[in-house]
């Protein structure tokens, strides 16, 4: 399961919930610099998102799932604008980055980090949903502006993790 850093920074026993239960997740990866997660969850019962690393053409329609403040499992329509190189800090506000994100026409809120941006296999929502994206972050001057890694900027961290499988440390909390 792929998700932000510093969702599960300094938690030593994260745990994913499905239809199914509650279940413990053991870290795989842990990348502060681009704000990716992987862990490991046996048992965990829901369909595995196929993942796209073609770039999603800007003004695609896509939609954002998450768990906006908490609460239950939601799917917001988004526009893509295209992607870009972004320049800001890793989770820890200590060294500087340049990520590969996508700017979205979304209003994400707490809970909606780590979850994915899905395109259709085609624009009238026929086919295979794909994940192009990970929500990370949300603009802190226009409420309707979000940030995604792009999947391909994600897709070397993934690898990592699942050759190497050995659990690893969550860090420090994020303040």
């Amino acid at each position: 399961m792929v998700t932000n850093a510093h969702v599960v920074a300094g938690d030593s026993e994260p745990t994913v919930s499905d239809a199914r239960g509650s279940h413990r997740a053991t870290p795989i990866l842990f990348d502060p610099r681009l704000d990716v997660a992987v862990l490991e969850v046996p048992g965990f019962s829901e369909r595995v998102l196929p993942v796209d690393t073609a770039e999603a053409p800007g003004g695609a329609t896509v939609t954002v799932l998450g768990y906006p403040g908490g609460g239950g499992l939601t799917a917001q329509p988004a526009g893509a604008d295209g992607n870009f190189s972004a320049v800001g800090f890793d989770i820890y506000n200590t060294n500087i980055v340049t990520r590969d994100v996508y700017q979205l026409n979304a209003d994400i809120q707490p809970g909606n980090s780590g979850g994915p941006v899905v395109e259709m296999a085609d624009t009238a929502g026929n086919g295979t949903a794909k994940a192009v994206g990970l929500v990370f972050a949300r603009s802190l001057t226009n409420p309707g502006i979000a940030y995604a890694l792009t999947m391909a900027a994600v897709e070397a961290d993934v690898r990592a993790a699942e050759s190497s499988r050995s659990p690893v440390s969550t860090g420090g909390c994020v303040n």
